[in-house]
């Protein structure tokens, strides 16, 4: 449910949403973003290969979106007016209770409690806000909803780890339904769109991230984030 780019500023616009972002220091949290829908449309969430929570609240009813690991780009539709606070999960999070391969690309509505709380493996939890976002994720960790698969986490890393390859392989499936492989294929675009924001030129960037060449590199934003890397730095600077 993340924009493709965060914006240079922590109060600011990108594509039809006027909001603020941030990262997070939680071993836990990627990055947090709320928004307010300023026409109604379509957009595209990038491939994240990571959980996120999405609160959305039309009119006077929210409800909570649980939006498992993605292969490749997907197209969400909003209305003007829509609120959205999203939370993005790091790679390598994950719900003990639910198998990644049944999270993979696949959104699920959690079933709302009260006009402000939710319900999610039997309990009955709090809707947070942006600023408190570290606090309820730390209480879903406490009581088992999530969990960390650091082997994972260290192999994303580039660490030591005593896991063979078919060790981390399973726990990546286990953990987010995709290959170790795709994930480190999703980083390494990512890693490539954050150049996007340099004055390399685009060859460079391809060549600076390990892309043998430019058009692999604009093969993997089209699949992964639905546009080119041209495309995709013009709009970042319109954005930013």
């Amino acid at each position: 449910m993340l924009p493709l780019s965060f914006p240079s500023s922590s109060l600011s616009s990108w594509g039809a949403f006027k909001g603020r972002c941030r990262k997070s220091d939680s071993p836990y949290v990627e990055s947090i973003w709320e928004g307010t829908a300023k026409r109604s449309g379509v957009h595209l969430t990038a491939a994240d290969a990571t959980i996120d929570f999405a609160f959305q609240k039309k009119e006077d009813t929210t409800r909570l979106l649980l939006s498992g690991p993605t292969s490749q780009v997907q197209v969400v539709r909003f209305e003007e007016g829509d609120e959205v606070l999203a939370i993005r999960l790091r790679t390598g999070v994950y719900l003990p209770s639910i198998a990644g391969t049944k999270l993979t690309d696949t959104d699920i509505v959690l079933p709302s409690a009260t006009s402000k709380r939710f319900w999610l493996q039997g309990s009955s939890i709090a809707f947070p806000d942006f600023d408190n976002i570290e606090t309820f994720i730390e209480r879903l960790a406490m009581i088992n909803i999530l969990s960390r698969n650091i082997p994972l986490e260290n192999a994303l890393h580039n660490q030591s780890s005593h896991s063979s390859i078919r060790t981390l392989q399973r726990y990546s499936l286990a953990t987010t339904g995709l290959t170790l492989n795709r994930i480190r294929q999703i980083k390494r675009a990512e890693e490539a769109r954050g150049l996007l924001t340099t004055s390399y030129p685009l060859t460079q960037v391809a060549y600076n991230v390990g892309y043998s060449n430019p058009g692999h590199m604009t093969n993997a934003f089209k699949y992964f984030f639905g546009r080119t890397p041209s495309t995709l730095r013009t709009l970042m600077q319109q954005d930013g």
